[in-house]
């Protein structure tokens, strides 16, 4: 019984990282590309924080 159950999770953990590598990285770096600028014309007076580099950039969608 346990067997399965840390088959199962380590499925849902491989999901979860083909989920961020297939979908939610290249979204991140459309948008720090395209409108995370304007975001940040509009958001935060002009600063540059959120599009300085794609660790930020991800943070910055979430603002």
């Amino acid at each position: 019984m346990t067997i399965d159950i840390e088959l199962f999770g380590l499925l849902l953990f491989g999901i979860g990282l083909s989920v961020i590598f297939i979908i939610l990285l290249p979204l991140a770096f459309y948008l720090k590309g395209k409108k995370l600028r304007t975001v940040e014309d509009i958001l935060e007076s002009g600063n540059r924080y959120y599009s300085l580099n794609i660790f930020i950039a991800l943070h910055g969608l979430l603002h």
